[in-house]
């Protein structure tokens, strides 16, 4: 993936089910900088009551 000048990104992402979902970013450094993880979890809801209109 490709960051913003600043270090930013932005991913979409459909979990394929309810439950705690974690992304993992990781960035291996450079000569100049030191490498870096970050890691946050998401709690997904149960969203199967949900129906489209028809």
């Amino acid at each position: 993936m490709t960051t913003a000048a600043n270090g930013t990104f932005t991913i979409t992402d459909t979990p394929p089910e309810a439950g705690d979902t974690t992304y993992t970013a990781i960035w291996e450094g450079s000569t100049k900088y030191n490498g870096s993880t970050g890691k946050v979890t998401f709690p997904v809801k149960d969203d199967s009551s949900a129906q489209a209109s028809r």
